[in-house]
């Protein structure tokens, strides 16, 4: 099973995304919130963004 990690340089830790392997971010600022969401849906529609996402390492 693929795994994926998502890494951004404004959180500390790697995201990894692995089927069965369920997590949680959690994010107490709205402004920040709304800045990252905002951000991954600009890359997601094939813009500009931080994230960076990488598939088996």
């Amino acid at each position: 099973m693929p795994r994926f990690e998502v890494v951004h340089f404004d959180i500390e830790t790697k995201i990894s995304l692995e089927a069965g392997h369920p997590f949680s971010l959690i994010i107490e600022s709205p402004c920040e919130f709304f800045k990252l969401v905002s951000e991954l849906n600009s890359q997601a529609m094939g813009g500009e963004g931080n994230f960076v996402f990488l598939k088996d390492g």
